[in-house]
């Protein structure tokens, strides 16, 4: 493939070739890029000391062993446009170990600078809380580790990660992390010690957006945002499919982290609200550039519904399966003894 980009003052280009193969048990891939100095791509094109890479090679072949575990090996060769260069070769395995445990073992050596490396793991996941401990080794020593982690939950709360290592002088490394994200704000906070030194660190993030003549608090804003507006409080919202929450007094829910350029899917759940309640769309699909915010109204109104019992001209109810027909409204069904649901009269009346 061939790429090109222009730009004040700098204008560049890019060349890829490449190949991959998979099958079930076995993987090969091969990439080689080679791009000028002034090429950017919109991941890059905004970043004022960018050194990006002038040409890398990449190779990569796995094979996959049933009840064996999966054997890997990697070459990279790349060089930056200030000079820098890598060559690195990497060999691993991996398998499960009965239903939960994983192992994983790895080595790598510098081709550039000589220099090898080699680490085994062992994981034990339990839900949202994980359990490992390795052993390392380099040209600077072994190293011993034992690590905790819990992740946090997508609509939020807490994540921790606890890491303690210790080499053969027994000196102890250690380091600890937490973070809690609500609604409307992000906090972090953590410590790392290692021998005679040790630091503390926290911050805490949000934001303040004006939207639609109304003032949010919400996370901080890195990409696009979108205020998604129902008209009615309890109303939950989900984007790309997940919940991300429920409108709030007003009929509100400010969505602070949207992808730019991506057709995102922004939706509510209408199945838990009353039932004279209703919306005409559930469902809208939007793509906003980055830096920008939109309102996504999805109007959910009060409706009247009425259940009748239609006879003929007799008195006798209307036999089961006929329709009642109502200009711009959906047909609907006679039921046992004429009963007929009539959804929403007071705009198809």
């Amino acid at each position: 493939s061939a790429a090109a980009s222009r730009g004040p003052r700098r204008d560049g280009a890019q060349w890829t070739a490449g190949y991959s193969y998979a099958a079930r048990r076995f993987s090969f891939a091969a990439e080689h890029v080679r791009r000028s100095p002034g090429y950017r791509d919109l991941g890059t094109f905004d970043l004022a000391r960018y050194d990006g890479g002038r040409r890398s090679t990449r190779i990569v072949a796995t094979v996959n062993i049933p009840r064996q575990g999966s054997f890997g090996i990697a070459y990279l060769d790349a060089r930056s446009a200030s000079g820098n260069a890598a060559r690195l070769i990497s060999a691993s395995y991996s398998r499960a170990i009965g239903r939960y445990a994983s192992l994983f073992i790895s080595g790598d050596h510098d081709l550039a600078r000589g220099g090898s490396s080699a680490q085994l793991r062992l994981v034990v996941p339990f839900g949202r809380n994980s359990v490992g401990a390795g052993v390392s080794h380099n040209s600077r020593g072994t190293l011993a580790q034992l690590d905790y982690s819990r992740s946090r939950p997508s609509d939020g709360g807490l994540e921790m990660a606890v890491s303690l290592a210790s080499d053969r002088q027994r000196d102890l490394y250690g380091q600890m992390s937490a973070g809690w994200r609500g609604r409307r704000i992000e906090v972090d906070a953590g410590v790392a010690v290692t021998p005679g030194r040790q630091a503390v660190w926290g911050s805490a993030s949000g934001s303040m957006v004006m939207l639609d003549r109304h003032i949010f608090a919400a996370h901080q804003v890195n990409d696009a945002f979108a205020l998604v507006s129902t008209g009615v409080p309890g109303v939950p919202v989900s984007y790309e499919n997940q919940t991300f929450g429920v409108t709030d007094a007003a009929g509100y829910l400010f969505v602070s982290q949207v992808s730019s350029y991506h057709g995102g899917r922004f939706g509510i759940d209408v199945l838990g609200l009353p039932i004279d309640q209703t919306a005409e769309t559930t469902e809208r699909r939007v793509a906003l550039r980055r830096g920008t915010g939109a309102v996504i109204a999805m109007p959910v109104r009060t409706a009247q519904h009425v259940t009748l019992t239609l006879t003929d001209e007799a008195g006798v109810p209307l036999e089961v399966g006929g329709l009642v027909r109502r200009s711009g409204a959906p047909d609907s069904e006679v039921g046992w003894d004429g009963i007929v649901f009539l959804q929403d009269i007071g705009s198809h009346s």
